[in-house]
């Protein structure tokens, strides 16, 4: 998936048998939060390994997550919101804070 976007459905718990390539679903329906308490709740071993990942890969468990920098209404830069505020540091010395203010520059999301 594109890394602009941010996952917003459940995850689930998954033990992977090491010799025989098996996955067996041990949960579903968890926060992201509550999957990693479930995983590390197992044990180390040495015959499986237990992990967590998303539950659903269609594209509406997906939100947009890119931000635009534009100066006076001129784009030029798309990325994350980080991404966005690591460029406006780039291109002008000022401060962010005085770059919006006094300079023209803003960061938006996009959609």
């Amino acid at each position: 998936m594109n890394s602009n976007k941010t996952y917003i459905g459940t995850y689930k718990v998954i033990k992977f048998f090491n010799k025989s390539g098996r996955k067996q679903i041990l949960r579903r329906g968890l926060t992201r939060e509550e999957a990693q308490r479930v995983v590390n709740s197992y044990p180390d071993s040495n015959t499986s390994l237990v992990g967590f990942d998303k539950q659903f890969t269609a594209d509406k468990y997906f939100i947009n997550n890119a931000f635009e920098l534009k100066q006076n209404g001129n784009l030029i830069f798309t990325g994350t919101e980080n991404e966005c505020y690591f460029k406006l540091q780039r291109v002008q010395s000022q401060s962010a804070d005085w770059a919006i203010k006094y300079e023209g520059y803003t960061v938006t999301k996009v959609g």
